[in-house]
């Protein structure tokens, strides 16, 4: 019966304070080409194997068909492409030809534009909508709690407005100036 290495009464090891371990006969590391018998006979290697080759039939099969669909019907594709009109009436055409309402116009080139206009224009309408956290709720038989939430508080475009011009002004108060404009 081997002794322990360390007693729970001494710290010292089995071959004394100033006693070296004998050495080991070791062997070196080897490597080799071919895989072991034991590591061929796993069936959960054989079973990722297959699946990760099915995976890889999958994707080789179906990505050329699937990356020509999303290219066809994107951004990129003819479906969603549209077409300014010639007027400049801030109309645009679907691909099919139609017209497609939208809201700006040549002249609302810059976010600020843009959203001056949304002010302008809808103005009564709800923009932004905010909920107050009322408290944490855990129901019979749950693990972990759930958040209540109170009823949503809505903001118009013209409350929305005032804020932004608010914002702005505070940060002009403060030494804040608008960057230059690059001469074109």
């Amino acid at each position: 019966m081997s002794e322990p290495l360390l007693s729970s009464n001494s710290t010292q090891s089995r071959y004394g304070a100033g006693e070296p371990a004998p050495a080991r006969a070791s062997t070196p590391f080897v490597v080799s080409r071919s895989l072991p018998w034991w590591l061929l006979a796993n069936p959960l290697l054989w079973a990722i194997g297959i699946l990760d080759f099915a995976v890889w039939l999958l994707f080789a099969l179906l990505w050329p068909p699937l990356l020509w669909r999303f290219l066809s019907t994107s951004i990129f594709g003819k479906e969603m492409q549209s077409h300014a009109e010639k007027d400049g009436g801030g109309r645009t055409l679907r691909a099919d030809g139609t017209k497609k309402a939208f809201p700006f116009t040549e002249t609302e080139d810059t976010i600020p534009r843009c959203m001056r206009k949304a002010f302008e224009d809808y103005g009564d309408l709800r923009c932004f909508g905010t909920r107050d956290f009322v408290k944490l709720h855990t129901p019979p038989g749950s693990r972990f709690p759930l958040k209540v939430f109170g009823e949503t508080k809505w903001k118009s475009y013209s409350e929305v407005a005032s804020d932004v011009s608010g914002f702005g002004s505070g940060l002009r108060r403060l030494g804040l100036e608008p960057a230059p404009r690059p001469a074109v």
